[in-house]
């Protein structure tokens, strides 16, 4: 088996066990109940542990392939015959590879979504009077 394919499976398999566990390891759960604390339906479960699975399964994969993005030019600097330069868009995506890979990129893009819609809705507010806030619609 060539290199190539072997770590295809083991990004495979990173992202498998991402999207499967990634609620136990960071204890939020399967969701059984909505914001309000109405059970969910069956079909409402499944559709957010699908979202969820999908969520971090996709999350790993753009962090491998931000990874794989980057090792062809910088392998060779693990032997000391490093030519690369470092350019901006490798920092971005050494970040995005180190935050998928470990898990944490959907959290990091929930919380800066999150954050930028807070600001949009205090913004508002702000400029336009105290009133009903565009994410309430």
């Amino acid at each position: 088996m060539d290199t190539p394919r072997i770590i295809a499976a083991v990004a495979l398999g990173c992202c498998l066990f991402f999207g499967l566990a990634a609620v136990y390891i960071f204890d939020v759960g399967w969701p059984n109940k909505d914001h309000q604390g109405t059970a969910l339906t069956r079909c409402q479960r499944w559709s957010r542990r699908i979202y969820l699975f999908w969520l971090n399964f996709c999350g790993a994969a753009f962090g491998w392939g931000a990874l794989l993005a980057l090792a062809p030019r910088f392998w060779p600097c693990l032997s000391g015959s490093c030519e690369a330069k470092l350019e901006p868009m490798d920092v971005v995506l050494a970040v995005v590879a180190f935050l998928g890979v470990t898990g944490h990129l959907p959290k990091v893009l929930i919380g800066a979504t999150n954050s930028v819609e807070k600001i949009a809705t205090m913004l508002y507010s702000k400029w336009l009077g105290p009133g009903e806030s565009p994410a309430a619609n």
